[in-house]
């Protein structure tokens, strides 16, 4: 099983890596939800697990108040848009606001393990990787940790590579999960004075899976796996064990 699983990681690899090659994709380049209005433009930027369940429904408002019959997920909602973070910067010379929110990047990870990994659930990107939908978290870390940090999924990705095209932009304003909450009522008055559309003014209940620290005891071998993988992101949003 385990030779069959590098196989499948090889192989992903060499695809992605000629996709680069060709220009097919940018790894650097991620997405982001523009909220147009009649004189200016707000950008958000989505970071997977990272409250990002809870902005998407709050901001649905800015853009439909008829889909009340869709049924999937805020994330595929056909009324918000989403688009290449990298185009959407140059189309707009100079939004009024940019924002995002990051989290400590060892939960978010414990958060997407959880999500992502378990009987009953499968996850493309893990697949691709040799992942079995029962693999303990600390082989998850070190299958992570043994590819090229930009070619992985944007749930796996560092954080300050999904933001790698705006992360020294001075317009951007960086929020943190855990504070996100508290903020949001000014952040939404804003976007609302700014654009004219009105995103709710609290948000719902954070996706939340039990935080990490609080519910586990790192070992040393998952300590250094995880800053490994996610160093620049302790650095750059000043997070501590």
């Amino acid at each position: 099983m385990h030779i069959i699983g590098d196989i499948r990681r090889a192989h992903s690899i060499r695809r992605w890596t000629r996709r680069v090659a060709s220009g097919q994709i940018d790894p650097k380049d991620h997405q982001c939800i523009p909220i147009a209005g009649a004189g200016a433009s707000v950008i958000y930027i989505p970071v997977p697990k990272a409250a990002n369940t809870s902005i998407r429904s709050a901001i649905l408002p800015c853009f439909a108040h008829d889909y009340d019959d869709y049924d999937g997920t805020i994330h595929h909602h056909p009324a918000i848009p989403v688009k290449p973070l990298r185009s959407s910067l140059a189309e707009i010379d100079d939004p009024a606001m940019m924002f995002t929110v990051v989290r400590h990047p060892a939960e978010r990870i414990f958060s997407t393990y959880r999500n992502k990994m378990g009987r009953g659930k499968y996850f493309g990107h893990a697949a691709r990787l040799g992942m079995s939908k029962t693999i303990s978290f600390d082989a998850f870390l070190e299958i992570l940790s043994s590819v090229p940090k930009s070619s992985l999924d944007s749930h796996f990705k560092p954080q300050t590579l999904l933001l790698h095209y705006v992360l020294d932009d001075h317009r951007l304003e960086i929020f943190k999960t855990e504070e996100i909450a508290g903020h949001w009522p000014d952040i939404a008055q804003r976007i609302t004075d700014l654009t004219g559309k009105e995103p709710n003014a609290t948000l719902g209940r954070l996706n939340q899976t039990e935080s990490a620290r609080r519910e586990r005891q790192w070992t040393k071998h998952q300590k250094n796996l995880i800053e490994h993988l996610y160093a620049d992101d302790f650095t750059q949003f000043g997070y501590e064990w």
